[in-house]
């Protein structure tokens, strides 16, 4: 027989061989991990119950916390702990309606992986930047939102004229026009709110003409102010 036919006659009888001998991969962890006392689920890392979750979850939860100090100095982060730990709370909140045991313990990997790999500082400062950018926004946005809520009730009854006793209408124009705000021949609520109306044509046109807004976006302004009760409907 030549020599390259031998050869990968060989060969081929080698293959075979392992391809008899093969277990899959979770066959052998089982396999070892019962040799040893184990069942083979502690390879997998399955929760078996909602308190088993739970408790990866408060592990995974207080490592985070713990890291923080660390992780400021490594990723040069000026942020506040307290800030950084609200953060942390944050993602974790995000998905507290989970329920299902597989989804959680995929979270729970995707978490430890994402807090190893900031541990090891395989993760840039970018990585991390763009969390706490993105908290930074989601509180102003509650601030502001907080704010035009507390400020709701005054605007609307400003903007509208109903709810506002007489009285404190009159004194809120005489107010408006000791400090300017309004022209010296406005004397009574229906002239104020043609003026108002007159007034905001006035702007519109302007920044429409000056091309500093698109009717859409006043649109949509307008739309928000209205949603959030800044402005009466």
């Amino acid at each position: 027989m030549p020599v390259t036919m031998r050869r990968l006659l060989q060969s081929w009888m080698a293959t075979v061989a392992r391809y008899n001998s093969y277990q899959p991969v979770g066959s052998r962890v089982a396999k070892e991990f019962t040799s040893t006392g184990g069942t083979g689920r502690e390879a997998s890392l399955l929760s078996e119950t909602h308190a088993d979750a739970r408790a990866a979850v408060l592990g995974l939860y207080r490592r985070a916390i713990q890291h923080i100090p660390q992780m400021r100095r490594d990723f040069n982060v000026v942020e506040e702990p307290q800030f950084l730990a609200d953060l942390i709370r944050e993602l974790f909140r995000r998905h507290d309606h989970v329920s299902d045991l597989k989804l959680i313990d995929m979270l729970i990997f995707k978490g430890n992986q994402e807090l190893g790999e900031i541990v090891a500082q395989w993760k840039g400062r970018h990585h991390i930047m763009s969390y706490v950018e993105k908290f930074h926004q989601k509180k102003l946005r509650e601030a502001a939102l907080d704010l035009a809520a507390s400020q709701a009730n005054h605007h609307a009854d400003v903007d509208s004229g109903f709810a506002m006793p007489s009285t404190i209408r009159t004194a809120k124009l005489l107010q408006w026009r000791s400090r300017g705000l309004i022209p010296e021949n406005v004397e009574t609520w229906d002239q104020y709110m043609l003026w108002k109306g007159g007034e905001r044509e006035k702007f519109v046109q302007f920044v429409i003409q000056n091309k500093l807004f698109a009717p859409e976006d006043l649109e949509a302004n307008e739309a928000f102010a209205r949603e959030i009760g800044y402005m009466a409907a």
